[in-house]
């Protein structure tokens, strides 16, 4: 079963697709999901605290990361999909459409920006399905690819990645800018 209705980016009718034995629903998320979805992407900022680029959490993130999702929710060119059990959010995956140079073939991909799941929730196959109906959104858009950033610190989250088919392709090296 497709993850969403139509082809429309703007769709608000959602399919959702239950995995066998497993107690929870993914589906394409939507502007009723804001509140589960920024409770989702601040729980991941909490736990991504070691990573230097996640560690200095905005005072005020919560009403920004409110504001950041109901503008992405919006875009034709990214999407959020929701697993549920019951009524409460247990994970997420966001992708969009990104370019790569146009001096390598294959420019069209998407790039996995936000992916968390509940740690009471996780080895329950969330993530995998969370993966499954990006796959979907991508073949449709006819993306050759996708990638995503994992910390160096984040040894559960590299083992989840590559147990899905990600290989490791480059460093992120990150350095102040010092002040004189």
């Amino acid at each position: 079963m497709p993850d969403e209705s139509t082809s429309s980016s703007r769709a608000t009718a959602v399919a959702t697709k239950r995995r066998p034995n497993s107690g929870f629903v993914v589906r394409r998320a939507t502007a009723r999901d804001v509140a589960a979805i920024v409770a989702l992407r601040l729980d991941l900022l909490h736990e991504e605290a070691l990573n230097p680029l996640f560690a200095d959490p905005h005072p005020d993130a919560t009403r920004r990361a409110l504001r950041l999702t109901r503008r992405q929710l919006a875009s034709p060119t990214q999407v959020f999909f929701i697993a549920k059990r019951g009524q409460g959010a247990v994970g997420l995956l966001r992708c969009r459409v990104v370019r790569r140079t146009p001096l390598v073939a294959g420019t069209r991909q998407a790039m996995v920006t936000t992916a968390y799941v509940l740690p009471s929730e996780r080895r329950r196959g969330v993530l995998r399905a969370l993966l499954d109906a990006a796959d979907r959104w991508c073949r449709r858009r006819h993306l050759s690819g996708m990638r995503l950033q994992c910390a160096l610190t984040n040894d559960t989250g590299r083992r989840a990645w590559e147990a899905l088919g990600f290989k490791p392709a480059e460093l992120l090296y990150l350095r102040a800018v010092p002040t004189a």
